[in-house]
């Protein structure tokens, strides 16, 4: 887990000090005061903001690849599910970054908040200077999950032009492509195949 200090140091100031006007915070808070003074304090920053005061209505804004959410700050105790219980599914599902927030100044909460995977743990009341850098969560989230599908992609690409190769070392093939998962029987034949071929003279 990256600590906020590193994830400072990670990211070029230049990137956006002042919030980013393509990332979104989804807030989650039943305190409709809380929710409306944590939102404005984002917008001031030029973040794009959007709230709810329901736990299920969260999780399924996260679910839902429509809204492109790029983090989530959510307060601990939302009513409708257990305090970690929101932290639990959307790390299973979207794996978005999670901030909580809480008036609870139990330091056992905030320890097991952050060994659950959240991202970082803010004390209410919420201050300007709690928020400034969320951005460097989510640039860092984005670069990860480029970093993924760039790393998918090349390993598509080598299935594609040598699925023998790789088969051959245990790995799987890929279905959606049309391959079969290989056993010993289908990767011999492709070996005899590629044997036959090299003692092919060209025609």
């Amino acid at each position: 887990m990256m600590s906020f200090e590193e994830a400072e140091s990670s990211v070029p100031p230049s990137e956006g000090s002042n919030g980013h006007k393509d990332i979104c915070v989804l807030v989650v808070d039943c305190d409709q005061t809380c929710l409306q003074t944590i939102s404005r304090m984002l917008r001031a920053m030029t973040y794009q903001v959007k709230t709810v005061g329901r736990a299920a209505d969260a999780r399924a804004m996260t679910l839902d690849g429509e809204n492109q959410v790029d983090l989530v700050l959510t307060e601990l105790h939302m009513p409708g599910m257990d305090r970690l219980q929101l932290l639990d599914e959307i790390q299973r599902t979207s794996k978005l970054p999670v901030v909580i927030m809480s008036a609870d100044a139990d330091e056992d909460a905030m320890l097991r908040s952050l060994n659950k995977g959240a991202i970082y743990y803010i004390d209410k009341p919420v201050e300007k200077g709690n928020l400034k850098n969320l951005w460097q969560y989510a640039f860092l989230n984005r670069r990860e999950k480029q970093k993924n599908r760039q790393k998918n992609l090349r390993a598509e690409s080598l299935w594609e032009n040598e699925p023998y190769k790789y088969a051959g070392s245990g790995q799987i093939t890929n279905r959606k492509h049309g391959y079969q998962q290989l056993t010993s029987d289908t990767v011999e034949t492709g070996k005899d195949d590629e044997e036959e071929a090299e003692t092919c003279p060209d025609k």
